[in-house]
């Protein structure tokens, strides 16, 4: 998911996920 989430940073939505 981490990755998922480096690779796709104008996701707001994970981004939110992953700093909770």
């Amino acid at each position: 998911m981490l990755l998922k989430k480096q690779e796709e940073p104008k996701n707001n939505n994970n981004n939110v996920s992953s700093t909770i």
